[in-house]
């Protein structure tokens, strides 16, 4: 009854006889065969399951229980002062010896040895003996016993990575507590309730908080903790400033309570309410804060998070060699945290590293484990992870080669853009973004400007304030290459504060885009504005190779190549071929396939092309007299419609003209050949192009 592994200790203390009196029996069964040495000195086991069933097998009943019953005795008599080791075992034992009608002993012995598992951060073990303590109490204990251990169990399965399981759960004891109008019961339930984006469990988090918080008769800790939860799930249903003046009230109730868990709590969710673009330094402060914290406790759950936070901003500020010193660090961390969670973020945050540094091949093999990880866990945001690293990889190696078309295949059913709510939110923009992105790649224009519009007009995308400068930065691609030039525009203004920042997720990994200077020369340049393009491009290059951002470095090189190509001022032709010089070299060994063959193009029409001249006059124009006047109607604003209709030929000759004039200028849309058109052979004589 002592187990298959046991101590001749117990067992001496079970019979009530000195342990020298068994060695002599003990030392016969081991020349018989039927017990092996155990783990430990002093130890013993059974050499096979079924002998110590054939041995259980000739005891009765009511003999098994007493022997179960002595057992836990001695184990803890045997164990005081030092028994959270062996308290499964007791919880073994007391399970074992219980009868119907006295089994809150055994559901106690479970409890405890479960919250010791907890606390060990044996999160899986944890959630076997909550779910034995709930199975031998059904019936036997109360409701609030019950609704106590169905909240550990919850937030158990939430670490252990089940989190359906988990939301399952909380959310049946939240449905009893509304029922009663429990508020205590109430706030209990919304502490295990986490955040996920999805709008319906969100909305019944905040439901659940609300209710909670009511009343005024929750102890401030409490109420701290309450409040911050609300935060953080009124963040994702987009009510911000709702969620800003409630994160500041957490954290000063919290710190008037002096209660050090509740600040933990508040500190989180202020994290999350400041994670716009504007919020950087206040989260760096919030990430030592979160740190000292974990210090102080001991916890590496909280040092997790400090660490996470930290390299948000660090991606933020674009320290991308700091990023890889902290997640060295990091690692450390993530290994003494059993469960997906740790591993998960560890990942997540080494593929966007390794995208924004030029590690293609890398980032995409993390992405995927990432992927894997996020699909075992039921995590709703699984694809949408992956899908944005592999995107952004594949804006500089092209979509196949990182692997986005691949996992395009496996979209699933709620974010396919012809399926979804554009009105719900951000989560609707992106798949509707990266499909148009891939349309264009793949050369269907009409297909693009379709799922571009799934996205609704961009001035009524909400994005969650941690993915402002993502949905921007995908807006833009978009845009430039469809030539909606007042949707430039205003994605360009949303850039423009935030000069000296990169392109990042405030609270999470998945983004890094280079600095924003890059983004605010490209749309300069699709614009028309090319002296001011020429001066982002150069500054967003030189922070490139500042900080390692290796394709981003390429990619700034070639706009601003391009972007002189058509400014064509005394040097620039020099200044272009150098820049391209340049990013030949680095975008060969990157394996920017995309790249490379940009910078054909532009070497070759600038090796053409005298320095003096300029490429937009008719005389001396790459263009034959038809596409002149294709592009001059272009530049009017007219579709492939309608200048087919002007010109008396079909939509798609008139397409095909317009990609034979992208290909000889070395132009990539529409609204470069309107600036190239306006410059010269539109009739002006200046370069029209150069005007703000």
């Amino acid at each position: 009854m002592a187990g298959n592994n046991f101590s001749a200790g117990v067992v001496a203390a079970i019979l009530d006889v000195p342990v020298l009196a068994l060695l002599g029996p003990l030392d016969e069964c081991r020349a018989a065969g039927f017990l092996v040495a155990g783990d430990r000195p002093g130890d013993h086991r059974f050499s096979h399951a079924l002998v110590r069933s054939a041995v259980a097998a000739r005891l009765s009943a009511t003999e098994q229980r007493r022997l179960h019953a002595a057992a836990a005795d001695a184990i803890e008599a045997l164990y005081e002062g030092q028994l959270d080791l062996h308290l499964a075992e007791v919880a073994r034992h007391r399970v074992e010896a219980s009868l119907p009608g006295d089994r809150t002993g055994a559901v106690a012995a479970c409890a405890a040895a479960a919250e010791v598992a907890a606390q060990s951060l044996a999160f899986e073990e944890a959630v076997r003996l909550y779910r034995q303590a709930l199975s031998v109490g059904e019936g036997e204990i109360g409701e609030n016993d019950s609704s106590r251990l169905e909240l550990a169990l919850a937030e158990a399965l939430h670490r252990s990575g089940d989190l359906p399981g988990s939301q399952q759960t909380a959310a049946g004891v939240g449905r009893r507590a509304e029922r009663r109008r429990d508020r205590g019961l109430l706030a209990r339930t919304a502490l295990v309730m986490e955040a996920t984006g999805v709008p319906e469990w969100d909305g019944e988090i905040c439901r659940i908080c609300e209710q909670a918080l009511a009343g005024e008769d929750l102890p401030d800790g409490l109420r701290a903790r309450v409040s911050s939860r609300y935060a953080q799930a009124l963040v994702y249903r987009g009510e911000y400033d709702r969620a800003g003046q409630v994160s500041r009230e957490a954290m000063a109730v919290a710190e008037s309570a002096g209660d050090p868990v509740a600040l933990v709590d508040a500190i989180q969710a202020r994290q999350l309410a400041c994670c716009a673009p504007d919020g950087v330094a206040e989260r760096a402060v919030l990430a030592s804060q979160m740190l000292a914290a974990a210090d102080a406790a001991g916890s590496a759950w909280l040092e997790l998070w400090g660490r996470l936070w930290r390299i948000d901003t660090l991606f933020e500020t674009g320290q991308l060699r700091s990023v890889r010193r902290e997640l060295a660090d990091l690692e450390g961390c993530v290994e003494r945290l059993p469960g997906p969670l740790a591993r998960l973020h560890f990942l997540e945050n080494s593929a966007t590293l390794a995208q924004a540094t030029g590690r293609f091949t890398e980032a995409a093999r993390l992405a995927w484990e990432a992927f894997k990880v996020f699909s075992d866990m039921g995590h709703p945001v699984a694809f949408g992870s992956c899908s944005v690293i592999l995107g952004q990889a594949g804006l500089h190696i092209g979509f196949d080669r990182s692997g986005l078309i691949e996992l395009w295949d496996q979209i699933p059913a709620h974010l396919r853009v012809d399926d979804v709510d554009t009105t719900r939110g951000v989560a609707t923009i992106f798949p509707a973004l990266t499909l148009a992105l891939i349309r264009l790649h793949q050369g269907d224009r009409a297909a693009a400007e379709a799922a571009y519009a799934q996205a609704g007009p961009v001035r009524s995308w909400t994005p969650i304030p941690a993915l402002r400068m993502a949905a921007w930065a995908h807006g833009l691609a978009v845009a430039i290459r469809l030539g909606r030039m007042e949707d430039i525009e205003f994605l360009a203004a949303r850039f423009e504060p935030f000069r000296g920042q990169h392109v990042a997720n405030g609270a999470g990994p998945g983004v890094y885009m280079g600095p924003v200077e890059l983004p605010l020369g490209q749309a300069a340049a699709a614009l028309g504005q090319l002296d001011p393009a020429v001066e982002d491009l150069r500054t967003a290059a030189s922070i490139c190779d500042t900080n390692g951002a290796r394709g981003y470095a390429v990619q700034a090189r070639v706009e601003l190549a391009a972007a002189l190509t058509r400014r064509q001022a005394p040097g620039d032709r020099d200044q272009a071929l150098a820049a391209l010089a340049a990013a030949a070299r680095e975008a060969g060994q990157l394996g920017m396939v995309p790249f490379t063959e940009w910078i054909g193009q532009l070497q070759a029409q600038l090796t053409a092309s005298s320095a003096g001249d300029s490429p937009s006059q008719a005389g001396d124009s790459p263009l034959s007299p038809r596409e002149l006047e294709v592009a001059r109607l272009v530049g009017q604003g007219l579709t492939n419609k309608q200048i087919g209709q002007k010109l008396y030929v079909s939509e798609r000759t008139a397409e095909n003209h317009v990609q034979h004039i992208l290909t000889k200028l070395g132009l990539r849309n529409r609204s470069q050949i309107a600036a190239w058109a306006s410059g010269g052979s539109g009739g002006s004589g200046e370069h029209g192009a150069n005007r703000r």
